[in-house]
């Protein structure tokens, strides 16, 4: 597996061996310096010192947990969900910053559990308590399908809110609920659904006049991702888009709504449009189904499905052992994420969260190479929750894609909320695409350029000096603007990079040259509309990527198969050894971050060169 590992450490030392250095005089500056280096030396080895202690006491912790058995679950129950909390992607691991997370479930064990639900027999119904989590769109068409199939099974469901959408948010929270048998709404609670909304400041004006020029450059017109910054007001380009996206994910939210409670689009429409509901209006309109608390909707539970015993969802996932349990997988499918914004260098910071953690082309790519290789995979599901990124993280990725296909192991990729720009280069090869209706998808484009400060610098009276060697060695300087030869040397790199992207999109989808621009030049699509321009496969969720990887190796559904995380969970002990890795100890992490921070330092100084374009779309619906 080294032939693929792309690292540039073998290359970082050779140049300080066999080196002559000349003494220095050493000024009182200098032993003050080197004084005060000491003494911050000192100071990060008992930080680090302690940083090691909290997190080996974590994962001692989590390894004695992980032993303990739940006990048996009842014969016959119901399961409670108590959605109080976000549901990530990735599921949040133990750090230096947080040692001792809280388990919550992610979106694949919500999913797997879900399903597990509606499989078991001794499950006789589900309840969910909403707490105003701020699902967006995705999710909520990701739940209400699993719903969906635990009603279609003979059970029933249940869900109870203070309120539905007070603060934001309303509309996608209801729409979770319409899923369900039973809406329980607080006797004083409000439902809040006033539609759907993309909305974004225009900072053009105030950075004229603050003398800070965005030089920013895109292709096409679509792509308007940092039009914020150069422009006053939005472009006729991306309020066409915005209209087409909302009004795509509207009319489909009205039609479920209408269909799950039995009212007229009609009906719903003008629920939206009144925005804020009382309780009563509500249960009149239609809308919910009771008024009260969760004693009384115990109580009404009971006298219909018997009194159960009640378990909690997390509870109940530990105990199924990742909900295979009444399911008997007959092989493994490998499950890789690409989450944020992609870059290509993998992310070593000891301060990183999970999800920043996949965000490394490198790192992804290196997954994809390793699940292809592993024998006991047989399919890979490419899991995308990503806006875009550098296009060398997304080539790369599309790159892995390519060579698992070639090892004879399928690629289903599955897009949660967003898998637009360069999120849709590195899908755009795979065997098969999934995305749920309100995913953004497309954006096929490129943008790029950087910000100048010259005329603030005047402005505030500093006088910013530099000696340069070559004649365009200011090129990124954020102290001068691009000349005309500069952008147009710019622009001719954003011109190559949006031709390979259209490139590589034709040859993954089997599309000519001319389709594939007639739906790419920067713009957003939904799902829906995805389908119909052909840039996916199918509607779906994880669920259905999961039936798609069974079929694509010979099996008959998602039941054959067992997801396995790559990069695969490394165990206590490993989690443990890691610790005093060289490269993943505490020490040096924490000194190698301080160099990084000098670099980063030196960098926004002179304006040394640094990435300045991706494959982007920042989109975000509420």
């Amino acid at each position: 597996m080294n032939k693929y590992r792309y690292k540039t450490s073998l290359f970082r030392e050779r140049n300080r061996k066999n080196k002559t250095v000349s003494p220095k005089k050493t000024t009182g500056l200098a032993v003050l310096l080197i004084a005060l280096g000491k003494i911050f030396k000192g100071a990060s080895l008992v930080l680090g010192s302690i940083m090691l202690f909290f997190i080996l006491l974590g994962v001692l912790i989590g390894a004695t947990g992980s032993g303990e058995k739940t006990a048996s679950l009842p014969s016959e129950m119901v399961v409670h969900l108590n959605l109080d909390f976000s549901v990530a992607e990735a599921p949040v691991k133990p750090s230096f910053t947080n040692p001792f997370p809280n388990y919550t479930p992610d979106m694949k064990s919500f999913v797997l559990g879900l399903d597990a639900v509606a499989h078991d027999p001794r499950v006789k119904a589900l309840v969910v308590s909403l707490h105003g989590v701020g699902l967006n769109l995705t999710q909520v068409e990701e739940l209400r399908n699993a719903v969906k199939l635990i009603r279609e099974k003979g059970k029933r469901t249940y869900i109870i809110a203070a309120d539905y959408g007070v603060g934001g948010g309303g509309l996608s929270e209801y729409y979770l609920a319409s899923a369900f048998d039973e809406i329980w709404l607080h006797p004083v609670g409000v439902l809040s659904v006033p539609g759907l909304s993309a909305e974004s400041p225009y900072l053009g004006a105030l950075l004229e006049r603050m003398g800070i020029e965005p030089q920013f450059f895109q292709r096409k017109e679509f792509k308007t991702a940092f039009e914020s910054f150069t422009s006053d007001e939005m472009s006729e380009e991306n309020r066409r888009v915005l209209n087409s996206v909302l009004t795509d994910i509207g009319d489909r939210i009205v039609e479920r709504i209408a269909l799950d409670r039995g009212l007229s689009e009609t009906e719903v429409k003008a629920s939206i449009d009144k925005a804020l509901i009382t309780g009563p209006e509500a249960k009149q309109s239609g809308l919910i189904d009771s008024l009260g608390f969760g004693d009384a909707l115990i109580t009404q539970m009971d006298m219909k499905e018997g009194p159960l015993e009640r378990v909690s969802f997390v509870n109940y996932v530990s105990d199924n052992e990742d909900n295979r349990k009444f399911f008997k997988p007959k092989t493994n499918v490998a499950y890789v994420r690409v989450l944020g914004a992609m870059s290509l260098a993998e992310n070593t910071d000891p301060f990183a969260n999970e999800e920043e953690k996949l965000r490394s082309g490198s790192g992804i790519a290196e997954s994809i190479f390793r699940a292809a290789e592993d024998p006991d995979i047989k399919a890979i599901i490419l899991r995308i929750d990503s806006p875009g990124g550098t296009p060398s993280a997304a080539e790369l990725i599309r790159h892995a894609v390519a060579k698992a296909i070639e090892y004879k192991k399928p690629v289903i990729v599955s897009m949660s909320t967003t898998a637009a720009s360069g999120g849709y280069w590195a899908a755009a090869g795979a065997s098969k695409i999934f995305a749920l209706p309100s995913t953004l998808t497309g954006s096929i484009g490129v943008v790029g350029g950087k910000v100048s400060g010259q005329e603030l610098l005047s402005k505030i009276d500093v006088n910013w000096e530099s000696v340069r060697y070559g004649e365009n060695a200011g090129f990124w300087s954020l102290a001068q603007p691009f000349n005309n030869q500069q952008a147009a040397q710019f622009n001719k790199m954003l011109d190559v990079t949006y031709a390979n992207f259209i490139t590589r999109v034709a040859q993954g989808r089997g599309l000519t040259q001319s389709e594939t621009e007639e739906v790419a030049r920067g713009r957003v699509w939904t799902g829906r509309q995805a389908l119909e321009k052909n840039l996916i496969d199918s509607l779906g969720g994880l669920r259905e990527a999961m039936d798609q990887s069974a079929l694509e190796i010979g099996l008959n559904s998602r039941a054959d198969i067992a997801l396995i995380d790559y990069p695969k969970t490394k165990r206590p002990l490993e989690r443990i050894m890691s610790v005093f890795d060289s490269e993943a100890s505490s020490q040096a992490r924490f000194n190698k971050l301080l160099s990084k921070a000098e670099v980063l330092i030196e960098k926004f100084g002179l304006g040394e060169e640094g990435r300045s374009y991706q494959t982007y779309e920042p989109l975000t619906i509420q």
